[in-house]
């Protein structure tokens, strides 16, 4: 089963990305709960930012295994390379890792102290929506947006989770700040999501949101949950009023990137959306959140 699972994870999962994704997404979201505290007056990483790190990375690797079960006949057809759809690995091995895994965070979790009660809410929630896929084929896969709303509470809990884990490294108790943190940052996650498989073509069946928006309407969309995520962290942190907030500015640097590829696939009618320029907007918003809380924390005050 060992080899096999390294089949697995060797075939879904880019390990140089998934190690750079998790990290900034650990360390990026800190930071901006950091910049957005008005009762914070500095925020490091320690051994805590540690244990987050690696629950968000081991949490991902799960989820994906999970997917990978529920989307097994989509795969054969659409993505028979897939270690699951090849036959590489079985749904029995995925299944263990899956249960390993839940295993190992909330005992991790457990030993630090903080965020365990997100986590248990983030299983049982996780066992539901899977044991109502496999047993009753709900929702359809070709509902994408359905299946987008039902499988999104996931990295929302996992941002709640690390919200847990800067209260308890800092003296911020400001639910606003969670909640502006946590909605900038879904939006700039579902900037990935609503952009990085965009194509003018797409083929019969696919699932995809240009089925539901259009080309131009999903792009829309995309470059418009981005601009929203900015936008949150701009009035928050407030840049204009000089001085360590000034750092704030950074936000559009991740924005730029984005929109230099809306213009290019525009005006040179691509047949893709640049997926590249959508993965560096997350990671580079990421990035800038960790700056701006190492430099400009309680940007909110």
């Amino acid at each position: 089963m060992i080899v096999r699972l390294g089949r697995f994870f060797c075939g879904s999962i880019v390990l140089p990305i998934w190690l750079l994704t998790t990290t900034l997404w650990t360390l990026g979201m800190s930071g901006l709960f950091a910049a957005l505290d008005a009762g914070t007056t500095q925020w490091r990483p320690d051994h805590r930012t540690l244990v987050a790190a690696v629950t968000v990375a081991v949490s991902t690797v799960v989820y994906r295994a999970l997917d990978d079960i529920r989307d097994l006949g989509y795969d054969r057809e659409y993505h028979p390379d897939r270690p699951l759809a090849a036959g590489l690995v079985r749904r029995a091995d995925l299944l263990a890792l899956a249960g390993c895994g839940f295993a190992v965070l909330l005992l991790l979790n457990a030993a630090v102290g903080f965020g365990l009660p997100v986590l248990l809410a983030q299983l049982v929630y996780v066992v539901v929506f899977f044991t109502a896929d496999q047993r009753y084929g709900w929702p359809d896969g070709d509902r994408v947006l359905v299946n987008l709303l039902i499988g999104w509470p996931v990295p929302v809990m996992l941002n709640v989770y690390l919200y847990a884990g800067f209260l308890s490294q800092t003296q911020g108790s400001s639910w606003r700040t969670g909640v502006i943190a946590v909605a900038a940052a879904t939006l700039a996650s579902l900037t990935l999501e609503f952009t990085r498989k965009i194509t003018r073509s797409p083929r019969p069946g696919a699932h995809t949101y240009v089925g539901v928006f259009g080309v131009n309407g999903n792009a829309a969309v995309g470059l418009g949950c981005a601009a929203g995520a900015t936008a949150l962290v701009l009035a928050v942190t407030r840049p204009w009023s000089g001085g360590a907030a000034a750092w704030g500015w950074l936000v559009l640097l991740p924005a730029g990137i984005l929109a230099l590829a809306a213009v290019r696939f525009w005006t040179t009618r691509a047949p893709r959306w640049p997926a590249a320029a959508s993965q560096a907007f997350l990671l580079g918003s990421y990035l800038v959140y960790l700056v701006i809380g190492l430099l400009a924390p309680g940007g909110a005050a």
